[in-house]
């Protein structure tokens, strides 16, 4: 009897084209997360590639069919279901703790705060944002679909550079009324490495480079805002900020309020 296939369905709710680079990313943070299950199981742990694979991309479509394949063989697909669910559960645990709806699912390191960033990015400008759900043949497993909106991919990714910029650079230091003039703003890749956000900006009187900008997520619908304005890069703003450095290093400017100067 042919074994029933077991995917993730991976779907970006959007029929416009998205960038390369970000499903890239995207892939590399499922692969990364993949990998992470089986290692946190040990029922899956040497049961499974660690490599995960798309199977299939839906014609027409932005839905990538990810699946688990055994260690033994490249040929039989999976037909328990519970690497899929393990592996669905992981992801949603990490993105329903960066919407600060649960607790963390374990110890946040920098890479779970990169893997999440990669995952929820091609949802921010999709139109819809995106779904992700365990499939085994064409039924929804045990009914488990989990959809983001484009507005909480963004609230998710805004946490995540937080988070990565505190863990890697954790001694914090409040300015207030420094002068912030932003060179970069949101860039078609998202950086992940280091403390790198797609904004950059400089503060003159604390660092002549210019630096990571996380906006606070209060700040998120005002800064959406000020970047519809024409006149955003030959604008200047007086913002409180949180400076996270490390070695005595600025790697990231966390603004807490903004607004433009005379």
């Amino acid at each position: 009897m042919q074994e029933v296939r077991s995917t993730l369905e991976y779907r970006i709710l959007s029929d416009k084209p998205v960038g390369a680079l970000e499903i890239s990313d995207a892939m590399r943070a499922l692969q990364s997360v993949y990998r992470s299950s089986l290692y946190s199981s040990e029922n899956l742990l040497g049961s499974f590639d660690e490599t995960l694979h798309v199977s299939g991309v839906r014609a027409g479509s932005q839905i990538y069919e990810l699946v688990a394949l055994t260690a033994a063989s490249a040929l039989p697909f999976v037909s328990d279901v519970n690497a899929t669910v393990t592996f669905y559960k992981n992801i949603t645990g990490l993105t329903d703790y960066f919407l600060r709806r649960s607790e963390a699912p374990r110890k946040i390191k920098p890479k779970h705060c990169s893997n999440v960033i990669g995952m929820v990015s091609p949802g921010i400008n999709s139109g819809d944002g995106l779904q992700i759900s365990p499939i085994q043949g064409t039924v929804n497993i045990e009914n488990l679909n989990y959809i983001l909106s484009p507005k909480e991919s963004e609230i998710i990714r805004r946490n995540a550079f937080e988070e990565k910029a505190l863990l890697e650079a954790p001694e914090v230091e409040f300015y207030k009324n420094q002068v912030l003039k932003i060179i970069q703003a949101n860039a078609v890749r998202t950086s992940t490495s280091g403390t790198n956000s797609p904004d950059k900006g400089i503060i003159i009187d604390i660092d002549t480079v210019a630096r990571s900008v996380i906006f606070d997520e209060t700040l998120l619908q005002e800064k959406s805002r000020l970047l519809s304005d024409n006149n955003f890069y030959t604008s200047s703003f007086l913002v409180d900020v949180e400076v996270a450095r490390s070695n005595n290093k600025v790697k990231a400017y966390i603004v807490k309020r903004i607004r433009l100067l005379p």
